[in-house]
């Protein structure tokens, strides 16, 4: 049966443009790991896209919307991470696959053993007709006392629902009063650890995923009261979440013209900032049970990045953005920065970003980038890379191991110290082949 190879970073929401630590997270990533697999060969669709399926992307207007949709993929290819496509769930062919797939998945979902219909207690503001779900309701963590404001808290990193957080209040709204709603969610706490093993989360996801269902009822949402989405049939309030596996599932079938290939299956690996592994990695993984043709084979989680102390926040401004770097800065640094955060390594903590670091390793890889440019050939090189030579070399066994044990922060250490000892043109081009994945 054919296979195909889905890598597919977490589709980013709409609102603001994309800071620094979106590119550090998940995008560098799958776009170094996906360069990987197709370097041995594999058959990769690689793609994103915009999360613009919310309630308060309504208020944003589908015309604003497709402009930051477009704004997120210049960003993003500013950097070298170029997709295949970057799609919308509101436009065309993807659009009708993906409104299609949440209906049909939550057909499949009501007769599931863990799916449930509950009660909950949410506030709503009757001067706007808003619920509090999504950014519209905050208040403080359950389990840290953070403040939050969305279905994830960043300082412990749980996934929460409305109804568990501590003094709620919808921000900016007014009128605001609970009333009392029916909701579906599905039951993930049964996910085992093997299962976590299985698709590469290391000790530390299945740690916290612990905590999380020893502390909440395990579920994952899969309905809110609201107008701007896709609505289960027959209802007439309620909207479907947006899920990160159906999204994944539509983008393979929409790339492929999945219904005249039924034999085919894809491998999705999904890459996501560790605030949305819960329900968006591990609720993949009980998801994908309900389909013969996709498989969750890889879930890769990062941990925050930090500007002058604080996190990263497109909605709150703070930190770099990709576009204003990219409109100051020329293509040169632009690369030395992918390689620069490609070293930062968030797989195990909160790193920090600083700038005058940065601009110590960007003078060094700019006069090496300038030499190489002298030294080689641009006519040697094409022919190189165009016969698809793959040099027996350090290079070679890390694509051979990529899909079994991934780890980009050795990888990008191993290519800088390659590039940063370059000393003749033939070592060049043998060397360049080789890094085709950076």
């Amino acid at each position: 049966m054919p296979q195909i190879d889905l890598v597919i970073p977490m589709p980013p929401t709409p609102d603001a443009d994309l800071h620094l630590g979106h590119a550090a997270g998940p995008y560098i990533t799958a776009d170094i790991y996906r360069r990987m697999l197709q370097m041995g060969g594999r058959n990769v669709i690689f793609v994103s896209g915009c999360d613009a399926l919310e309630n308060w992307c309504a208020d944003m207007g589908t015309e604003a919307l497709a402009r930051m949709r477009d704004r997120h993929e210049s960003a993003l290819a500013s950097l070298g991470v170029e997709f295949d496509a970057f799609l919308s769930p509101l436009e065309g062919a993807f659009g009708e696959a993906y409104s299609r797939i949440l209906r049909d998945g939550f057909r499949k979902l009501c007769s599931h053993l863990q799916f449930e219909e509950v009660e909950e207690e949410i506030l709503f503001s009757a001067s706007d007709g808003v619920y509090g779900f999504g950014v519209d309701v905050a208040g403080e963590c359950p389990h840290c006392g953070a403040r939050v404001q969305g279905s994830s808290c960043i300082q412990c990193f749980n996934d929460i629902q409305p109804a568990e957080l501590v003094r709620p209040y919808m921000p900016g709204r007014d009128n605001t009063a609970p009333t009392t709603v029916t909701n579906a969610f599905l039951r993930i706490d049964g996910v085992s650890d093997e299962q976590l093993r299985a698709v590469g989360l290391p000790e530390v996801a299945l740690r916290r995923f612990d905590t999380w269902r020893t502390e909440t009822a395990g579920r994952m949402r899969l309905t809110y009261q609201g107008s701007f989405g896709v609505r289960p049939d027959g209802s007439t309030d309620r909207v479907l979440r947006n899920a990160y596996l159906y999204f994944c599932r539509a983008a393979a079938w929409t790339m492929t013209d999945g219904a005249s290939s039924p034999d085919r299956t894809f491998r999705l690996s999904a890459f996501m900032g560790l605030d949305n592994f819960i329900p968006n990695g591990i609720g993949s993984i009980v998801l994908a049970e309900h389909f013969d043709d996709i498989e969750v084979t890889r879930v890769e989680f990062n941990h925050m990045l930090h500007y002058d102390g604080r996190k990263f926040s497109k909605s709150k401004n703070h930190g770099p953005r990709i576009l204003d770097l990219a409109q100051k800065w020329g293509e040169r640094r632009m690369a030395a920065l992918r390689v620069h955060l490609a070293g930062l390594d968030l797989s195990g903590a909160i790193q920090e970003f600083d700038l005058g670091t940065f601009d110590a390793f960007a003078a060094e890889y700019e006069c090496v980038i300038e030499w190489l440019s002298d030294a080689v050939g641009r006519e040697e090189l094409a022919e190189a890379q165009d016969a698809g030579c793959l040099r027996d070399s350090i290079w070679g066994s890390a694509v051979c191991d990529a899909p079994r044990q991934f780890k980009r922060i050795e990888l990008t250490k191993l290519y800088q110290e390659t590039l940063l000892s370059l000393s003749g043109p033939r070592s060049t081009v043998d060397a360049l082949i080789g890094m085709q994945f950076m």
